[in-house]
């Protein structure tokens, strides 16, 4: 929102007329677009996650805010919901 509000600020100070119109649109949506994409990248994260399946054939999938470490193939135990290399 507030790059929507600086680009038709900025927009506005340019042209006059019907020109100063479009300008003051256009800044807006592009500032919009802009503190959009800003607010994203700000907020982005990754999530691992980590598909499993169980003994019985059933499948289970985890996610971690970190990369678990373990590669297809690893035999994993589940221990209070976490996953954990089998020794």
């Amino acid at each position: 929102m507030g790059g929507a509000i600086a680009g038709g600020v900025l927009g506005h100070q340019v042209g006059g007329g019907t020109g100063k119109t479009v300008a003051t649109a256009g800044g807006a949506v592009a500032g919009g677009l802009i503190g959009n994409e800003i607010e994203r990248r700000m907020h982005k994260h990754t999530v691992w996650i980590t598909t499993v399946t169980m003994k019985d054939g059933s499948s289970r999938r985890f996610e971690a805010g970190a990369n678990p470490g373990l590669k297809a193939g690893d035999v994993v135990s589940v221990d209070n919901g976490q996953l954990k290399r089998a020794p």
